[in-house]
């Protein structure tokens, strides 16, 4: 069964899937529920009423607008279990998720990368990380650095694939390409996947 049509019958299903969502994030015990407000005196070209995303993080919160009370780990896994729960049983959106790992630490970070795996067998994700755990759970990686070239900074893109990863992610890690241990992390994260 999916998310019904319109904002008053949606408001409770979406709440439930979000959270049902949020708990395969983290936020175990996190309450999510939409509340509506007034747009203005009549309804205009953005409806009769804006629509608020509410979080009361742990069990003995009041729900309180997102805005206000998530943090950024919390945000970004609310904008991932969010964006996954409305594209449900669709294929084929670009879905963009920038600094996906704020906040989110390392026991976290390989939950966050198998809902971004999920998403990406039915759509294209794009993401942005820092977190070595996230970035081997792509399909594919790439890196993008700034370099300076003739008295210019110029952005470089480049697909990454075997050692070249390898490398790559045991850079993510503490330690750096040039540690075996970061090495040998980094081929245990990839080989999860």
């Amino acid at each position: 069964m999916g998310i019904p049509r319109g904002r008053s019958p949606a408001r409770k299903p979406l709440g439930k899937a979000v959270e049902a969502a949020l708990a395969g994030l983290g936020l175990v015990r996190a309450s999510f529920a939409l509340a509506f407000r007034p747009y203005g005196a009549a309804p205009g070209p953005m409806g009769a009423e804006t629509v608020e995303f509410q979080l009361a993080a742990n069990p003995g919160e009041l729900p309180a607008p997102l805005a206000a009370v998530a943090s950024g780990g919390e945000a970004a896994r609310i904008m991932l279990a969010l964006r996954g729960v409305l594209v449900a049983g669709e294929s084929g959106r670009c879905l963009v998720f920038d600094e996906i790992d704020a906040g989110v630490g390392g026991r976290l970070g390989p939950e966050v990368a198998g809902r971004l795996r999920e998403l990406g067998e039915a759509h294209q994700v794009l993401c942005v990380t820092h977190l070595a755990s996230i970035a081997a759970g792509a399909h594919r990686h790439h890196r993008v650095a700034k370099e300076v070239r003739g008295g210019r900074t110029l952005t470089v893109f480049a697909e990454l694939e075997g050692e070249a990863r390898v490398r790559e992610l045991a850079d993510m890690l503490a330690g750096g390409a040039d540690e075996a241990t970061a090495r040998a992390e980094a081929g245990r994260l990839l080989a999860a996947y």
